[in-house]
């Protein structure tokens, strides 16, 4: 399990893309210019002979230039607004599968979720909604996806809408995440449950916990720090060839302004983890459970024991 893990973070596997995302769109640009083209072409025409036509044709040329404007002008609006218009129903619809996903723990549902979310950050957006997930055994990175930047998982208690509460991970691997500003709890009411979730170098500046349930099994958190290696081979001098096969879970994650206010902590393993003095441990219980490295100074109003 240990070495499944640690092998993830030095690969990122693209899964592949549902068939619902590999439509054929038209080319509505091609009709266009083709419209252009012949406008442009006729323009043309009449502008090299004007001074051998007529007075009625040269009226003819006339109009037919201001008529090249025109439709320049209305190729160039139209084809503005059917990408913003094509730009906010890809958006939404996205969304929507995310939406019907997030809920559901099977291979066919994190395929269509990650789908999705790679989807969205070909717009730049990762501010996904993912309030009320159910995801256990997930892996950002494994589905092609860097960052969930301002993504929202728990914000609070819905009285009217119950697919928003109750956010459960399980086993999700955030390794090498840009986690900035995402909020994995807010308030007390937050109902989010965190569970042996995985934060190796994620950034999580600004993020929030605030009130949610974090623990790890004991079983799966190595406490003695010698014992993180373990000897794979020979060299052939006889020396031992050592790998690693365990990791604290915030290892090289940056804790910069990341709040963990009233957040009920078990066996959680900070050691290693960077900038953990800005991070906020106010109110936050099960300190003495965790495991942090040692000489550390002060904490924001809360020191927790440093084993």
């Amino acid at each position: 399990m240990v070495e499944t893990k640690l092998a993830r973070r030095n690969r990122t596997t693209m899964t592949d893309t549902p068939k619902w995302w590999k439509t054929d769109t038209p080319k509505w640009w091609k009709a266009a210019a083709a419209v252009l083209g012949v406008s442009f072409v006729i323009a043309l025409g009449f502008y090299i002979s004007y001074d051998h036509l007529n007075e009625y044709f040269k009226g003819v040329a006339t109009n037919t230039a201001a008529g090249f404007l025109d439709v320049l002008v209305v190729t160039i609006g139209f084809g503005i607004y059917e990408q913003f218009r094509r730009r906010n129903n890809d958006i939404v619809r996205l969304r929507e599968r995310i939406s019907d996903v997030k809920r559901f723990n099977d291979q066919r549902a994190h395929s269509i979720l990650g789908a999705a979310m790679r989807g969205l950050t070909k717009f730049g957006l990762t501010d996904i909604d993912l309030r009320g997930a159910q995801l256990a055994n997930f892996s950002f990175s494994d589905n092609g996806i860097k960052s969930i930047a301002g993504a929202v998982l728990a914000d609070g208690l819905y009285l009217d809408d119950d697919m928003k509460n109750f956010t459960t991970l399980c086993s999700v691997d955030f390794t090498g995440m840009n986690c900035n500003g995402v909020c994995f709890g807010n308030g007390n009411l937050s109902l989010a449950t965190l569970v042996d979730c995985d934060f190796y170098g994620a950034t999580l500046i600004g993020a929030t916990f605030e009130g949610a349930s974090m623990r790890w099994s004991a079983e799966k958190v190595v406490t003695d720090e010698a014992g993180w290696t373990e000897s794979t081979d020979e060299a052939e001098d006889g020396s031992p060839i050592s790998a690693q096969t365990y990791a604290p879970a915030f290892e090289k994650a940056d804790l910069t302004d990341c709040s963990f206010k009233g957040v009920r902590f078990e066996n959680a393993d900070f050691r290693g983890a960077l900038n953990i003095g800005k991070a906020n441990f106010d109110r936050a219980k099960g300190l003495d459970t965790c495991h942090f490295d040692k000489g550390l100074a002060t904490y924001p109003r809360k020191a927790p024991r440093a084993h």
